[in-house]
């Protein structure tokens, strides 16, 4: 039986009452910038960048296995310059597009896990939320990833491991586009210096950050708004 503290330790605390920390992020996050031209776009959105967003679509296919979420952190950015200009836009309604495709020989099993750390494989599920992911293996034309999703019930939630092996990973995003479609082309120039923001190691994942952003590029631009 395979049990989710050795398979993937660092998803393992959502599931497990741990004695003591059983994963070591600093070399995990060594591991990853090692690797970061094999991840190619997908290093920028670890680690656990996207937590909480909502997914709004999964394909599986023969060839491929995507997941399309609502980019979390550009719809808090964008909820930041809303509420800081004023402006008469709905953020509900707003969705930021961001897949995450593996693909070339995909193979996806999804997970129950027990109390113990058990995993127990299952028929696939719907997925609601996405909350972590761990990169297990990188290697020539492999690459393997454990992905923690929760899904939504009437009276509770429930969260499932996904693992994914697949010998290829790229990522679509489509948050500028989105972007675009609400804001227009005058404020294009708060998604480029959020985005530079993102792509780098600062923290940004916070609405007092989102509003310094927001205050930062007021304070650089020759254009502010």
């Amino acid at each position: 039986m395979r049990n989710i503290t050795s398979v993937a330790p660092f998803l393992a605390s959502d599931f497990v009452d741990l004695v003591e920390p059983t994963f070591n992020i600093e070399a995990y996050q060594e591991f990853i910038d090692k690797h970061r031209t094999a991840l190619g776009t997908f290093q920028n959105y670890l680690i656990s960048k996207l937590h909480d967003s909502r997914v709004i679509e999964v394909i599986t296919t023969a060839n491929e296995f995507t997941i399309v979420l609502n980019d979390i952190v550009t719809f808090d950015f964008a909820q930041a310059v809303i509420n800081e200009k004023g402006l008469p836009i709905d953020i509900k309604l707003l969705t930021f597009p961001v897949s995450l495709r593996l693909f070339d020989n995909p193979a996806v099993k999804y997970y129950q896990v027990e109390d113990n750390g058990d995993m127990i494989e299952i028929e696939p599920v719907s997925l609601h939320e996405y909350l972590y992911e761990q990169v297990l293996r990188l290697e020539d034309n492999l690459i393997e990833i454990g992905f923690t999703f929760w899904q939504d019930r009437s009276h509770a939630g429930e969260r499932f491991i996904v693992i994914v092996q697949a010998n290829q990973i790229d990522v679509e995003e489509k948050q500028f586009f989105a972007w675009k479609q609400a804001f227009g082309e005058d404020l294009n120039g708060y998604y480029f210096y959020f985005k530079e923001q993102f792509d780098s190691d600062r923290y940004i994942y916070d609405c007092e950050v989102n509003k310094k952003l927001v205050e930062e590029y007021d304070l650089n631009s020759k254009h502010s708004f």
